[in-house]
């Protein structure tokens, strides 16, 4: 049986071996060394704490081949699986290269994550892997998107492709996938994997696909998606999407920058970009190396070498539901939800609404869709102090869902007693006004809404004050409180009985 420490040429029986350069892993900081002593003639080298060389495996037992040397800091490599760590040494007085690092056996069999990285500055080498015979490496993949309105970074959409017929197909096309590069909520930029020859500049301006051309006939309801290539010009202005998407970024630590199974950069990508020394020629990117960038091209040039590398920008134009929350307390009309917004494409509005104890996962409201009348509508709920987790804080979230089920919500704190439920932050307005004699004072100042008792959180103990003791209480009433400058006066609310 192979015992750690010492060499390891071939894999034991009940094991089989994967060299590191035919595993899909996302490596950061890290270079390949060729020499003819390393399996299968090259390996990773990690240098620094931030370098990390990860994979995933379906199995019950992994070894690590490295090498050992002089120049390898002692207990110096960290193999983590799920998770957990475990430290290998790779030092030795002289060198010794393929030795089985680490064996883990008697894991669980079935998918791990591994990060193989250094303890601290200096060398760690991943020459090969083995796993158990019954087991296999597993791929990073990126994942297909579902929503379009909710894309990330690193998903991705199929479609079909051809010069004729355009783009088709969405979700269900095969010829390429879109892959999302960057997202905001207004807009995502999506870079096809894959590049088709045969196209000129020339032939793709045509369809406007150079600069930009709208789509048509697309699946994407209240967005518009416009198609263009990339831009690949000089980096140093930082407007090279080719350097900035395709070579330089990791897909928010998804793949390996640069990636060549996944962007298949062997193809030239021509960009919309001209040479500056010669304004007949275009810029394209790949083909001999990730980063190759040549003016060879003319705009009527064509070639099985080089083509169309299409981008797609999604503009997301829909408004997602804005809404307030009027009063809220009374027994048989508990919400009043005013200064309803909906997206403009919806012509008879109505809402889902929501209501949930978030500290109980306690469900208070679910509606069928509704009417919203004016911009309001009214959900009537009479409160049980078994809703709640009585003397804490529970937050209750109120979300209205649209007819094409896009939602917002709001969130409100509340501090229910054995026989009173105190609310904040929407029960009364307020305002600080800093008091103009004397700059160690300060006054807030709040429209009392209903009569109930005010509230208010001091050093996380919660005092109730009862107005109607004091003064008449009207809805016109209004509470000043003088206050320290240092006072812990964080909020304050209405209570009901």
């Amino acid at each position: 049986m192979a015992i750690v420490g010492e060499q390891l040429l071939q894999p034991e029986a009940g094991w089989k071996r994967y060299d590191e350069s035919k595993i899909r892993s996302i490596n950061k900081n890290c270079s390949s060394e060729s020499n003819s002593t390393y399996y299968g003639g090259s390996s990773t080298l990690l240098k620094s704490t931030d370098s990390s060389y990860k994979f995933k495996f379906y199995g019950n037992k992994l070894r690590l081949i490295s090498d050992k040397n002089s120049n390898r800091p002692k207990d110096n490599t960290k193999i983590t699986i799920d998770g957990i760590e475990y430290i290998a040494n790779s030092y030795n007085s002289q060198p010794i290269p393929q030795v089985l690092a680490i064996s883990l056996e008697n894991l669980e069999n079935s998918i791990h994550e591994v990060v193989i990285s250094p303890v601290k500055e200096g060398f760690v080498v991943v020459d090969c892997i083995d796993i158990n015979e019954e087991g296999y490496i597993a791929d990073l993949p990126l994942e297909k998107n579902r929503i379009i309105n909710v894309i990330k970074v690193g998903e991705y959409i199929s479609c079909n492709y051809t010069y004729n017929n355009g783009f088709t197909d969405f979700y269900s096309g095969t010829d390429m996938n879109f892959i999302c590069v960057n997202h905001t909520d207004r807009e995502s930029i999506l870079i096809s994997d894959k590049v088709f020859p045969n196209l000129s500049f020339d032939e793709i301006n045509q369809k406007g696909f150079i600069y930009g051309n709208e789509l048509d006939n697309q699946p994407y309801k209240h967005n518009l998606l416009i198609v263009r290539s990339l831009t690949g010009g000089s980096n140093n202005n930082g407007l090279s999407e080719y350097d900035k998407y395709i070579v330089n970024s990791d897909l928010d630590g998804l793949i390996t920058p640069g990636d060549k199974t996944i962007w298949n950069w062997d193809i030239c990508s021509i960009t919309s970009s001209i040479s500056a020394s010669d304004n007949s020629k275009i810029i394209t990117r790949g083909y001999s190396s990730l980063t190759n960038y040549s003016t060879n091209n003319t705009f009527n040039n064509k070639g099985p070498t080089f083509g169309f590398r299409p981008v797609l920008i999604i503009k997301h134009s829909y408004i997602f539901p804005i809404f307030d929350i009027n009063y809220f307390g009374y027994i048989n009309n508990c919400f009043n939800i005013t200064n309803i917004i909906l997206d403009v494409s919806i012509k008879k509005p109505k809402a889902i609404i929501e209501i949930i104890n978030i500290n109980n996962s306690h469900t208070l409201v679910s509606t069928d869709l509704i009417d919203i009348v004016n911009g309001s509508l009214n959900v009537g709920y009479v409160f049980n102090k078994n809703d709640f987790i009585l003397n804490e804080k529970n937050e209750l979230k109120i979300t209205l869902i649209d007819e094409n089920n896009f939602s917002s919500f709001i969130r409100i704190n509340t501090f229910p007693t054995e026989d009173k439920l105190f609310i904040f932050n929407h029960s009364i307005t307020s305002t600080i006004i800093e008091n103009k004699y004397s700059k160690d004072r300060m006054i807030i100042c709040a429209n009392i809404k209903d009569n109930y008792n005010i509230l208010y959180l001091n050093n996380d103990k919660y005092i109730s004050i009862d107005l109607e003791k004091f003064i008449d209480v009207s809805k016109s009433t209004k509470l000043k409180f003088l206050l320290d400058k240092n006072s812990n006066l964080i909020s304050y609310g209405v209570a009901f009985v």
